[in-house]
């Protein structure tokens, strides 16, 4: 993808990073990510479809380094024809 910083809406204490996709005919426009000056955090994704369709996600609250049990992500028991994909 290519990447650049988003100039045009100046947003005080924040970054605004855009991301294009390199292929034409792409599913994506672009995606935008807001990160906080503040402590280098996401606050906001805005994720742009060729087809017009707009995605917005507003995070309001985050927590890192967190321990949260293996049995919160297993879920086998549910459907146990899934493939785990571990992305912790």
């Amino acid at each position: 993808c290519k990447i650049e910083f988003f100039d045009k809406e100046k947003k005080e204490g924040s970054y605004i990073i855009v991301f294009y996709p390199k292929e034409e005919k792409s599913d994506i426009n672009k995606l935008l990510v807001t990160i906080s000056k503040k402590d280098l955090l996401p606050t906001k994704l805005v994720l742009e479809a060729s087809q017009g369709n707009v995605t917005t996600l507003v995070l309001s609250s985050l927590e890192l380094r967190t321990n949260i049990p293996s049995s919160s992500f297993d879920g086998t028991n549910k459907f146990p024809q899934a493939i785990i994909n571990d992305l912790r």
